[in-house]
């Protein structure tokens, strides 16, 4: 009985917050926040390039490729593909270390 007292106390607190305006969402009279941000980056996973589009407003783009291997090499490292070819936009080579002990070889070889 408890859990179920502690359950509707807790929906009650969640829902207490939830409070409609009355403004149709679209309407003149809702006043807009607008936020403008000064670089926009997505991520791209390799084998994904044909998700990303030109038509993006981006400054960035993370290109995700494979973990770096146990000699801190970055094997099969793939071409810039075509479609990140934009005037302003630059690409980024992302890749992950699977072990913390590795990580010095790259950072200070």
């Amino acid at each position: 009985m408890r859990k179920i007292v502690v359950c509707i106390f807790n929906a009650l607190l969640v829902f207490s917050g939830c409070t409609s305006t009355g403004v149709k969402p679209g309407s003149s009279s809702a006043p807009v926040n607008q936020t403008e941000f000064n670089e926009v980056w997505v991520y791209v996973m390799k084998g994904e390039e044909s998700t990303y589009t030109k038509e993006l407003p981006v400054t960035d783009i993370g290109y995700f490729i494979q973990a770096v291997n146990v000699y801190s090499e970055l094997t099969d490292v793939p071409e810039k593909p075509e479609v990140f070819n934009q005037n302003g936009v630059r690409t980024h080579l992302v890749s992950s270390v699977d072990s913390r002990a590795q990580t010095h070889l790259l950072i200070d070889p």
